[in-house]
């Protein structure tokens, strides 16, 4: 253990100035929240991707289908939906054809469409705690390497005495603060990217469970849902 964090202070004193000897200064604390960066930003980067490139509405099929749907065209409805990659038309469909096959059963098939979709949606909103802990946390972990750097430069002001070099005081206490905005400079982005994307995600749980209300309510339109 102690060859292998000997090892990542040598690598961190390789880097580009002036962010290797910056990170080496900070010690443990700087090593683990660089690691938590590292995490952080992977998981923007997928959430983001998970955003942009998966296929979630489909608006245009979802309201024409609810329109077929609702003036009693189910085929053409549930032929409309058929084959599409986007997840709400996806999950609609189910809950149309489970409509037909159990029309004497809705509340069943309401709770099983429910089921349906909040796994849906607790799969599009995997690893955003993880951002929001690494996002809380970093802030923290930068406190406590303050602390601990502080008090080494206390005990080596003690252990000078009188004679101690004053610049000896100074530099410990500037290495003790550079944990604290290492762990700013990780959290202040990681919270922001965090409910970035939890406005999206909640925006997408919200399209979904609009679109499953209107279906299990479409009695309620006469002939067009708008």
């Amino acid at each position: 253990m102690i060859t292998t964090i000997s090892n990542a202070a040598d690598w961190l004193h390789n880097l580009p100035e002036p962010w290797g000897p910056w990170i080496a200064l900070a010690g443990p604390v700087g090593l683990i929240l660089i690691i938590l960066s590292v995490l952080s930003l992977a998981i923007m980067l997928y959430k983001s991707a998970q955003l942009f490139f998966g296929r979630f509405y489909g608006r245009n099929l979802v309201k024409k289908s609810l329109q077929l749907w609702a003036t009693g065209e189910y085929d053409k409805a549930l032929d409309l939906l058929k084959n599409r990659r986007a997840k709400t038309p996806k999950i609609l469909r189910k809950a149309m054809r489970l409509l037909r096959l159990k029309a004497n059963n809705v509340d069943l098939v309401r709770e099983e469409v429910a089921r349906i979709a909040n796994t849906e949606i607790r799969q599009q909103r995997s690893q955003l705690k993880t951002l929001e802990v690494i996002g809380m946390v970093s802030p923290l972990l930068g406190l406590m390497g303050t602390v601990i750097g502080m008090i080494d430069a206390f005990q080596a002001l003690e252990a000078g005495g009188s004679q101690v070099d004053p610049s000896v005081l100074s530099g410990g206490i500037w290495t003790a603060l550079l944990t604290t905005g290492i762990g700013l400079a990780v959290a202040i982005p990681t919270m922001l990217a965090y409910h970035w994307l939890d406005s999206k995600f909640n925006a997408r749980a919200r399209y979904l469970d609009d679109s499953l209300t209107r279906l299990f309510t479409s009695a309620l339109y006469s002939y067009s849902i708008k």
